[in-house]
């Protein structure tokens, strides 16, 4: 299997000569950042597909242990490739001026593989 390479130059193994790649974990990656980045309900037919991190965070005032729990839920059921994995998420809550920020990080057999900053 290979599809897209879509790694921002801040995240885990970026390679900037890459344009696709085949490596299972890199495959996973992308379900996880695809579902993270998608609005619930911007895919017709799949109107549960998709975290509003923003939402989740701001609009529902969830706890950590919610919001982690949402997550793993989300990419247990939409990333097929999560069955070759252990994934887990860490939320943490910090104090901001206007408003708290928070910081999502997924680790993928115990490493940090991906963080979300939202703020």
């Amino acid at each position: 299997m290979v599809d897209m390479y879509i790694v921002g130059d801040t995240e885990y193994n970026f390679d900037p000569n890459r344009v696709e790649t085949s490596a299972i974990l890199d495959l996973y990656l992308n379900q996880v950042r695809i579902l993270l980045k998608t609005p619930k309900g911007s895919v017709m037919g799949y109107e549960d597909f998709g975290i509003d991190l923003e939402g989740l965070v701001f609009e529902k005032n969830l706890n950590e242990g919610t919001i982690k729990s949402e997550i793993e839920d989300a990419i247990k059921l939409y990333c097929s490739m999560g069955r070759t994995f252990t994934t887990n998420v860490n939320v943490t809550f910090f104090k901001g001026t206007s408003r708290d920020m928070c910081l999502i990080d997924i680790f993928i057999d115990g490493s940090k593989r991906m963080s979300e900053f939202i703020k």
